[in-house]
């Protein structure tokens, strides 16, 4: 009898999640994309083939996370100037096109993030990342000047110091061995951003260890939950999901972040920062740097309209995208160095032409390392940390010959931006010399994106490069970089970031 209960209350629950979906699917049943000119959809924009009622959704359910990946890199090269796609009959524009993603990025009204990214937000919460409108543009006002060029000298040090210390580890553990950069690289960029940004020093690389851990467990978590609409609903999700286990990494990820803040509001307390008006930050560093968590504890004890859990989010999505992103691309520099000998001996050549003793470089001495930098733009074309960026639609939106209406998705395919032949010929090969001044001057402005554009653009980008930039040179003069990965077996799965299938693994050999 109780079985049969049971039984009765999941079929019930089945039924709810059904008509969860199906309701607003029947309601955006006659809400359509139209044509500038009232001509038909599929002769402005590609439609791929669909099932009625359905549309894409019984092809795409089908896939895992890296078939998923395959099937929009093949749908790109298929549609090389954007296309649609359909879940049930909701219309989702993936484009490909830099002349659309101009457009789309430079417009306030494709300044959401769309529903994807909701199960993401139980992690970053409502931060720069996922905030819009009065909120988004308050906080960003607010946190960009911590991130200005002119901030960098102050942070420049702790690249060197981060940079020299991770040197020194692989010296000492793993010079002459196969090892994964994954084991390595995050460590350096979790220290790096939680000193700069955060005005918090980790004791030891382990302290960062198990929060890396943890936050790749609850990645895979979200990424699962975001491609399985079922359990968009809380009740479904409770009940069929992984909340409990998705719930305790979150407690994890939380309460190291938390443990941050509390350091440096302890630092403040001990310096009675909050009783000076000019917001004098030297007096909670000898050297004084504008950490991003300064700047909003300081906001706090000055009246503003900042709570404990506005800080908590916008240290939750630093923490996460500053070293996450920053290691996807220096891991992918260093193997496309091993995978390229001579690249790696043309980067070898630049910096011992500047100098030999690294250590002594200055923050204006990077500015010398062109090839480098042409090295790093090249990487991240080919491998862009985050490789797609995903909109909502709050109101019709016209692009090119098409309208799409109000409730649509406009998914911004990065890696495949970057492929395009047009302004990349042979878009798979690496060659650095693309990205040489005179290689770049007919080049569409949005074809290339690595760290977003347009309204949303990435306000750490010029902090990330001078930060790779450092950990590369004091890398690369102290050990040649040997393959051992083979370049062919690297696969990719959709992931919040880009997610290789494999470890990727090289050789650091003593120079």
């Amino acid at each position: 009898m109780i079985s049969l209960f049971l039984g009765l209350i999941i079929v019930l629950l089945i039924i709810i999640a059904i008509l969860y979906f199906t309701i607003p699917t029947l309601f955006l049943y006659k809400i359509k994309v139209k044509t500038v000119n009232g001509g038909k959809v599929e002769d402005a924009i590609p439609i791929v083939k669909g099932q009625w009622f359905f549309g894409n959704c019984l092809t795409l359910v089908k896939l895992n996370n890296e078939q998923l990946f395959s099937y929009f890199r093949q749908r790109a090269l298929q549609f090389p100037n954007s296309y649609l796609l359909y879940i049930f009959n909701y219309p989702i524009l993936n484009v490909v096109n830099p002349e659309y993603a101009e457009q789309v990025l430079n417009s306030p009204l494709t300044a959401r993030k769309s529903f994807l990214y909701r199960p993401i937000k139980e992690f970053v919460r409502s931060g720069l990342l996922t905030s819009y409108g009065k909120k988004w543009h308050t906080r960003r006002k607010l946190i960009t000047p911590t991130f200005h060029f002119s901030i960098l000298k102050e942070f420049f040090e702790v690249f060197k110091e981060e940079s020299e210390r991770l040197v020194d580890v692989i010296n000492s553990r793993y010079a002459n061995l196969s090892v994964s950069l994954d084991d390595i690289v995050p460590r350096f960029t979790l220290d790096t951003i939680c000193e700069t940004a955060m005005g918090v020093k980790l004791t030891t690389y382990e302290d960062g260890d198990n929060y890396r851990y943890n936050v790749n467990q609850l990645q895979n978590i979200l990424v699962g939950r975001s491609l399985n609409p079922c359990f968009y609903n809380k009740i479904v999700y409770k009940l069929f999901g992984n909340k409990q286990t998705c719930d305790n990494y979150l407690d994890k990820v939380h309460h190291f972040s938390s443990s941050i803040i509390n350091k440096r509001r302890l630092d403040f307390a001990n310096k009675n920062v909050g009783n000076f008006p000019n917001q004098d930050l030297s007096l909670v560093n000898e050297k004084r740097r504008n950490a991003m968590l300064d700047t909003l504890l300081i906001a706090q004890m000055h009246g503003q309209n900042i709570a404990h859990l506005d800080i908590c989010e916008e240290v939750d999505t630093f923490m996460f995208e500053g070293y996450e992103t920053t290691s996807i691309a220096v891991t992918f520099s260093l193997f496309m160095l091993a995978v390229h000998p001579d690249v790696q001996e043309k980067v070898y050549e630049e910096i011992i032409s500047v100098t030999n003793d690294v250590t002594t470089l200055t923050i204006s001495d990077y500015s010398q390392f062109k090839y480098l930098e042409c090295v790093i733009k090249e990487t991240m074309r080919l491998y862009p940390s985050v490789p797609f960026i995903s909109r909502g639609l709050f109101e019709d939106f016209k692009l090119g010959d098409i309208i799409l209406p109000k409730y649509s998705m406009i998914n911004i395919h990065i890696y495949d931006l970057h492929r395009n032949p047009k302004y990349f010929p042979n878009p798979e090969k690496f060659d650095p010399t693309r990205f040489m001044p005179e290689n770049m001057q007919h080049r569409h402005p949005f074809v290339y994106i690595p760290f977003s554009a347009g309204l949303r653009n990435c306000i750490g980008q010029k902090f990330a490069m001078l930060e790779m930039k450092v950990f590369l040179v004091n890398l690369l003069r102290r050990f040649q970089v040997l393959p051992i990965t083979k370049l062919e077996d690297v696969k990719f799965k959709i992931g919040l970031t880009l997610t290789p299938t494999v470890p990727i693994r090289v050789e650091f050999r003593q120079r």
